[in-house]
């Protein structure tokens, strides 16, 4: 399948892409980012080996998991906010991915036989979207999680790192956009700029090697 360029809708408000290092008030609603489908694409068509079932646990308006399903891929999606989806998900389930539990009725994944979950969390929320995400995961499960270089470091976060290591992270040599409330042109109708170096962390629960580093793109 060929990819195909997104540039979002030209009608809408515009908006720089937002960073950690803009005011609060510049933040996007309920830190909606969303991502250029690209890398979503390359993601299952240059990079990972993924199951046929897709879960995008901050699924947002879709953009992600655009190309997943003319792919061949089922696609679940999960978001506090039920926004108008540019794609048609297998499933949508408008609540709290981080309410989700291991065993109960309130757990859609159990039913699975096998699943490969696939997010761009809110950045405020990430390492909370990624423990989760290995909680709900099933031995040997891919959790991928497209998030800023920047993951890398923090104190809190080293920890986490010792005890669950990344089988790989491969790093966007060129800068992929996430743009705020999902619009990706300016005021002038030209596509907003990429602000942050994005790249895809890559875990298999239960791993516990050495972390590999590649870069893409």
């Amino acid at each position: 399948m060929e990819k195909q360029d997104y540039d979002g809708s030209k009608n809408l408000l515009h908006r720089m892409i937002g960073s950690s290092v803009h005011a609060k008030k510049e933040r996007a609603d309920e830190d909606f980012y969303a991502t250029d489908p690209e890398a979503g694409f390359m993601l299952y068509s240059q990079l990972e080996e993924l199951e046929d079932t897709i879960v995008d646990n901050s699924v947002g308006a879709g953009h992600l998991v655009r190309d997943f399903p003319e792919a061949g891929f089922r696609v679940i999606g999960f978001d506090i906010v039920d926004r108008e989806k540019i794609v048609e998900l297998s499933e949508f389930y408008n609540r709290d991915f981080l309410q989700e539990r291991p065993q109960g009725m309130n757990n859609t994944l159990l039913g699975l036989d096998k699943f490969s979950i696939v997010m761009n969390p809110p950045y405020s929320k990430a390492l909370k979207f990624v423990q989760k995400s290995l909680e709900l995961q099933k031995e040997g499960g891919k959790v991928c999680a497209f998030l800023k270089i920047q993951f890398l470091e923090g104190t809190k976060r080293k920890q986490f790192f010792k005890d669950n290591p990344p089988v790989r992270v491969w790093v966007s040599s060129k800068r992929i956009k996430c743009a705020s409330n999902g619009v990706f042109v300016n005021e002038k109708g030209e596509p907003v700029q990429s602000m942050a170096c994005y790249a895809w962390f890559i875990w298999e629960k239960g791993y516990k090697g050495d972390t590999i580093v590649k870069w893409f793109n």
